[in-house]
């Protein structure tokens, strides 16, 4: 990981100096009094359409600031259900590559991502909500319906209001994992 992450690190100090971009950690930093300010709201809030919206607008910011779109939608696996992806970016042959996906904590335990369940408020309100989803743990629905899908993306970030959780499907079936815990 560091080798492949010095070309990233040089590039990041190369557009501050030169465009005056500044660098993803010196954002991430900004991003601290909105990220309290969220953990602090959801402590209050236990309707889970709302404690959704203030994840997300949360995450709107955040997803940027890593490179990625935030942008919800929800992808058929191939067993038919369905999955709500936030970002998602794909091969030249437009396989998936890295899904985003979000875990919404209802119980404001601070509870890992992996631990959780989906809830059908994550879904697109257009969908039609007949169309079935996975009621199981997401650490469940990563592997055995995303990465083992027909074309698995390579990467799942899992994101919730406390953590960040970086799978690589080549090292998931030893469930080695990043996990990055938010507040801190």
């Amino acid at each position: 990981l560091e080798n492949d992450l010095k070309d990233v690190f040089r590039e990041w100090k190369r557009r501050e100096e030169e465009e005056h971009i500044q660098t993803p950690y010196t954002q991430l930093r900004g991003l601290a009094k909105g990220y309290f300010a969220m953990r602090h709201q959801l402590e209050r809030e236990r309707q889970p359409e709302a404690r959704l919206h203030r994840q997300r607008e949360f995450l709107a910011d955040l997803l940027p600031i890593l490179g990625y779109t935030f942008k919800p939608e929800s992808r058929e696996l191939d067993d038919g259900t369905r999955l709500p992806v936030i970002s998602e970016v794909t091969r030249p042959n437009g396989a998936p590559e890295v899904w985003i996906i979000e875990a919404l904590d209802l119980s404001g335990e601070e509870t890992d991502p992996l631990e959780l369940s989906l809830c059908s408020c994550q879904f697109p309100p257009e969908e039609e909500s007949d169309k079935p989803f996975p009621e199981t743990f997401l650490s469940d629905v990563i592997t055995r319906l995303v990465f083992g899908r027909t074309e698995p993306p390579r990467w799942v970030i899992l994101v919730s209001d406390t953590q960040l959780v970086l799978l690589d499907r080549s090292k998931w079936n030893e469930k080695r994992l990043l996990r990055f815990d938010l507040p801190e």
